[in-house]
């Protein structure tokens, strides 16, 4: 077994259209601020649920770029935390944290 210490982060921005992003972030407002989490929404938003490593989070700028929606008001393992930036997400491949890794490509 491998142990996860990572921080689970729902990416909206991964939906197929832009009408399905909105609605994700309105269940994400919903369930945070629900008084008992609601199992059946958590269930919605697995499609679009990654892990990132907690070293991540040293990063710079990414914890502004990280709200929490379960688990506390502190980013943390066993939070569960919303991306919060269309910008620094591709399609393609996700989350970008080094939008200029272009620049190591020899």
């Amino acid at each position: 077994m491998i142990a996860d210490d990572g921080i689970s982060v729902v990416t909206p921005q991964g939906a197929e259209t832009s009408a399905k992003q909105d609605e994700l972030k309105q269940l994400i407002e919903g369930i945070r601020h629900a008084p008992v989490p609601d199992l059946k929404q958590l269930r919605r938003l697995q499609p679009y649920t990654t892990n990132l490593h907690p070293s991540v989070l040293r990063q710079p700028g990414v914890m502004a770029l990280l709200r929490p929606i379960l688990g506390g008001d502190e980013v943390r393992q066993g939070v569960l935390v919303e991306w919060a930036d269309d910008h620094s997400y591709d399609e393609a491949t996700g989350i970008t944290l080094d939008p200029n890794v272009e620049q190591f490509v020899l």
